[in-house]
């Protein structure tokens, strides 16, 4: 019941869904690039100042991608008030909304995870004139496209939560002025 609810929540609006694919390809495609270029060097170590601009660079992916995810958990929680208080009223606990939406919107993760695979791969190759590629692990692509939509789900819990608690009759007599 909650992924039927939070799916058609969030199929309201395919332009959002497609800015959280995209917006997770970038970061993605970012993550597997760095994990191209550390798997491709071995254990010859690229210098104290690229591991400090990797890990920057790392950071501020997954900053940009964290923020992403708020806002647009936020704005689906805004655009879909009116249909969970009516879901509420029919019987939908706010848990139950929660857990809906927020399985919605890692779907979209999880598409845009795999998408930064070749992204990234292609990010390394594109500048690259000379020399083999070595494309990192199965496994260690598998964890970052789990942790990916693990993450964005935790984060899109919060404020679709926060957003669910609302009283119903307040929603949905402000949706009616």
């Amino acid at each position: 019941v909650p992924l039927l609810l939070g799916v058609r929540l969030a199929v309201r609006r395919p332009w959002r869904l497609l800015l959280s694919v995209c917006s997770v390809a970038v970061m993605a495609s970012g993550l597997v690039a760095v994990l191209v270029v550390r798997t491709t060097a071995g254990g010859v170590s690229p210098g104290p100042r690229v591991t400090q601009a990797i890990a920057l660079i790392s950071a501020m992916l997954v900053v940009l991608a964290a923020i992403d995810a708020v806002f647009i958990a936020w704005s689906s929680a805004l655009d879909t008030r009116h249909a969970a208080a009516l879901a509420r009223a029919l019987g939908a606990t706010p848990q139950q909304l929660t857990a809906g939406l927020s399985t919605a919107l890692a779907l979209p993760a999880l598409f845009g995870a795999l998408l930064g695979i070749p992204g990234g791969i292609l990010i390394y190759e594109a500048p690259k004139h000379s020399g083999s590629t070595a494309v990192p692990s199965a496994l260690s692509l598998a964890v970052m496209v789990v942790v990916t939509v693990l993450v964005i789900a935790m984060l899109t819990a919060v404020p679709v939560s926060l957003g669910a608690r609302r009283p119903v009759a307040e929603v949905l007599e402000s949706e009616t002025n």
